[in-house]
């Protein structure tokens, strides 16, 4: 007879999880990364997607969650510090670091929905297999006597199988066993015969959505879509490889399946946002008279700093590091007496 297993916990901390691969930050740290200062009203403990977590959306399902597996490993070799944790916790978590990969590697090999005896009933193993059906790759289906021991069995689940096959498909190449839903135009339509909620979320990253049906979501690529995803960290070229690897069955005799000219446009869209780069500059105007502005410019042109110049106005910007140096030289040029 197989008890339920009501006891075995899951303990997995996802939201740790996902900041540990970076792809959830503070909003503290998203403010700082994109040099803008946090509303006064934000919490800033408070956490937001991450431009690697917009990047992340973007991947193959097999390859989002072998990413958060590499993570877990990761974690799992760090023990537990809180002080509800005792003596015999820490040690399974640290055992469960070489187990995982066992595991992992045990469950890409094993039938899809077929009862296995877990290879012990330890805690560490019993944790293990809680935060892998967390993560959807096993169903735990409970204890059970087994040569006169009580052991866990467990199912593979077929998303398992799946993060297998996806990654030996890896490299660029569109996985053969996943399901397209895409199709683009050459007008820059785009179709999605989808009802998913998390597909729909990903599509509008990055297409201007027009109407939804239950089970097509139809949009347009615009320039202001894919700039605005540009700018939350998804290249043009991330968009193309999405499109391409989750087109429709109905347009992979095409080639390419996504039209160049719209492959195009949306890289040259992407590209206008890295067109113009900001940095720090040094301005330096209200000069006393001409002879002191020429020979201020001078200075700035001898440093090799000299970033633009209106000798009409009398007013020159450098490059911010030079900043004291030209400090230094009116300072000595007061004292000379060459500006009063």
């Amino acid at each position: 007879m197989i008890v339920p297993p009501s006891h075995v916990r899951h303990r997995l901390d996802v939201e740790a999880l996902l900041q540990g691969a970076g792809l959830k930050i503070t909003a503290a740290e998203a403010a700082a990364s994109a040099g803008v200062a946090l509303d006064a009203d934000a919490d800033p403990n408070a956490l937001v997607v991450s431009d690697a977590g917009f990047r992340y959306l973007l991947l193959e399902r097999s390859q989002q969650l072998w990413l958060l597996l590499q993570h877990y490993v990761t974690l799992s070799a760090v023990p537990p510090t809180s002080a509800g944790d005792d003596h015999a916790a820490a040690a399974a978590v640290t055992a469960a670091a070489p187990g995982a990969l066992s595991l992992l590697l045990r469950l890409s090999f094993l039938p899809k929905n077929v009862p296995h005896l877990a290879p012990d009933d330890s805690l560490a193993t019993q944790r293990l297999l809680a935060d892998m059906c967390t993560l959807g790759m096993v169903y735990l289906i409970g204890h059970g006597s087994h040569s006169g021991a009580t052991q866990l069995w467990y199912c593979v689940t077929p998303l398992a199988a799946a993060v297998a096959a996806g990654l030996a498909g890896s490299g660029g190449s569109r996985n053969p066993h996943a399901k397209g839903h895409i199709i683009v135009e050459t007008n820059f339509r785009v179709y999605a015969y989808t009802a998913s909620l998390i597909e729909l979320a990903v599509l509008n990253l990055f297409v201007r959505a027009e109407y939804r049906l239950p089970n097509l979501f139809v949009g347009v690529l615009t320039r202001d879509s894919v700039t605005s995803a540009q700018r939350s960290g998804i290249s043009g070229d991330q968009i193309v490889e999405y499109l391409q690897q989750h087109a429709h069955p109905a347009v992979l005799n095409r080639v390419p399946a996504v039209p160049e000219t719209v492959c195009d446009q949306i890289r040259l869209w992407a590209k206008e946002t890295q067109r113009m780069r900001a940095s720090p500059a040094a301005l330096f105007d209200d000069f006393p008279n001409q002879a002191a502005y020429n020979a201020a410019k001078r200075h700035a042109l001898q440093l090799g700093a000299l970033l633009w110049a209106d000798d009409a106005k009398c007013t020159f910007v450098t490059r911010n590091e030079v900043r004291d140096s030209m400090r230094d030289y009116f300072r000595l040029a007061r004292e000379r007496g060459e500006i009063t």
